[in-house]
C-alpha cells in the first residue's frame, strides 16, 4: 500500500513550523479558559462582604414577680385593752365637803370602804388623794384647809386597810377650780381619789355629794 492510500489524520501533512505556531495558540486558549472559569464566582477586584458580628440574641423576659402594691390597707389596729385605758386615765372618786369644812360627808363612807377593799386587791395600783378649796378666804388659808380634806379622805383609806405609802396626799388649795363650776363654787370643794396602775376600780367618774 502506497503512503496515499492510508488513512490521512488531518494536520499530519502540516510542517512542523505551522503546527508548533497551532500548538502554542491552542496552549494559550486553553489558559485563557481555565482563567475566565476560575474567576467567574469572584470577579477581579470585588471584595468579600464582612457579613458583621451575629445578631445577639433576645433578652429573655424577667421572670421575677411583680413588688406587692404600695395601695395594699395595712393590718387594722389591735384595740387597747381594758387595763390600758385604766392606766391612761381611771375615772376618780370625788367627794364635796361644805364650806369651811374638813370632814368627808356621810355618804363618802361606803365608796371608800369599797376602794379599800378592793385596792387591797390590787397592790400595783398607786392612789392619788388631792384636796382642794373655794376662793373663800385667803390663799394660806385655802391651802390648809385643801390639805386637811385630803389627809382625812387618806386616814379613812388606811382605815380601810390600805398602806400609808401607797397613798400620796395633796393640797392645792383655790389654785386648780372645776371647770363650768357653778355660781357658789361648791364644786371647787372637793377631794379627788384617782388611781394609777395596771386596772381601775370603776367605768365612770363617781361623785359623793356633802
Amino acid at each position: 500500500m502506497s503512503d496515499r492510500s492510508r488513512f490521512v489524520v488531518p494536520g499530519e501533512d502540516v510542517p512542523p513550523a505551522i503546527a508548533a505556531v497551532l500548538v502554542a495558540i491552542g496552549a494559550m486558549s486553553a489558559f485563557g479558559s481555565a482563567f475566565a472559569l476560575s474567576g467567574r464566582d469572584e470577579p477581579r477586584g470585588a471584595s468579600v462582604r464582612d457579613p458583621g458580628p451575629p445578631s445577639s440574641a433576645a433578652p429573655l423576659a424577667s421572670a421575677a414577680a411583680p413588688p406587692p402594691s404600695a395601695s395594699a390597707p395595712p393590718p387594722p389596729a389591735a384595740a387597747p385593752s381594758s387595763s390600758t385605758r385604766a392606766a391612761a386615765k381611771c375615772p376618780p372618786l370625788v367627794l364635796n365637803f361644805k364650806s369651811g369644812s374638813a370632814a368627808p360627808p356621810p355618804a363618802a363612807r361606803a365608796p371608800l370602804a369599797s376602794l379599800g377593799d378592793w385596792l387591797k386587791a390590787h397592790d400595783d395600783v398607786v392612789v392619788f388623794v388631792d384636796g382642794h378649796a373655794d376662793a373663800t378666804g385667803t390663799e394660806d388659808g385655802n391651802l390648809r384647809l385643801s390639805r386637811l380634806r385630803a389627809s382625812a379622805v387618806s386616814a379613812a383609806l388606811e382605815s380601810a386597810g390600805i398602806a400609808k405609802a401607797r397613798l400620796n396626799v395633796r393640797g392645792f388649795g383655790s389654785f386648780w377650780p372645776v371647770d363650768e363650776a357653778p355660781a357658789d363654787s361648791s364644786w371647787n370643794r372637793r377631794v379627788v381619789v384617782s388611781t394609777k396602775g395596771s386596772a381601775c376600780p370603776r367605768d365612770q367618774e363617781e361623785v359623793i355629794e356633802p
